[in-house]
């Protein structure tokens, strides 16, 4: 989440519901905190659901989105983070929210969704398709 890009209220609301949130600052100073952060979420939970709003991009290479973000993230950010709650056997179901065709660039927000969408599925493939030695 970007502190400067939210009011104080949406701070206030996820505070009150206690729901857990990582700065944008923090995937940039502080990797090993966000690989923390969803290693803990993986251990409270079965099964999770992942929704990645491409409003979390920087408006760089995400320019399609209804809240475009200056300071935003960068796929190479991102896409580990992905990885890594795909390899976890948890995820049941994975969505992209926030795309804005009427202002993407030549489709660069929509191929950056379907690259995201990729990686995730291309790692979930991996852990149930057969080794060669299992053939």
């Amino acid at each position: 989440i970007q502190p400067y890009a939210n009011t104080r209220a949406l701070f206030d609301i996820a505070d009150e519901y206690k729901v857990h949130y990582e700065l944008a600052e923090h995937f940039y100073y502080q990797p090993e905190r966000i690989k923390q952060a969803l290693d803990a979420l993986l251990a409270r939970h079965d099964m999770i659901y992942v929704t990645l709003d491409l409003d979390v991009f920087a408006q760089s290479v995400a320019p399609g989105v209804s809240a475009p973000q200056a300071l935003g993230l960068q796929p190479w950010q991102v896409i580990p983070c992905l990885q890594h709650l795909a390899r976890s056997n948890k995820m049941i179901a994975f969505d992209v929210a926030e795309l804005n065709p009427t202002h993407d660039r030549d489709q660069q927000t929509a191929r950056l969704a379907a690259q995201c969408i990729m990686q995730v599925i291309n790692t979930s493939l991996a852990l149930t398709s057969p080794t060669q030695e299992g053939v």
